[in-house]
């Protein structure tokens, strides 16, 4: 039983932190991959977006959060083809209450 309250007391959410996540991204953006660092508390984001307007446009609506404490836009590079717009790379550093219930 004692195991089982230090599982728990150190066990961590992370259904708050993705609906956080999904709530303030930006509808046209697509995420190509997602990486959790949780000893540093962030995502890190591989994505593509239509336009460097909806990049700055999702940046904005992350701001909005109050779990979100940083967001570094490492990357953003024009793809041209038959799905034109941008990849980006994004390191995104969040508050860790919100992987607390």
């Amino acid at each position: 039983l004692k195991n089982l309250e230090v599982l728990l007391a150190s066990h961590l959410f992370w259904s708050k932190a993705f609906t956080e996540l999904e709530a303030k991204t930006y509808k046209p953006i697509r995420f190509e991959s997602l990486q959790v660092d949780q000893v540093n508390h962030r995502f890190v984001i591989t994505g593509f977006s239509p336009s460097q307007t909806d990049i700055a446009k999702f940046m904005t609506g992350l701001q909005t959060s109050p779990y979100v404490q940083n967001i570094n836009l490492r990357t953003a590079v024009a793809q041209i083809g038959e799905a034109s717009g941008y990849t980006f790379h994004m390191d995104i550093t969040f508050d860790p209450k919100l992987l607390k219930p």
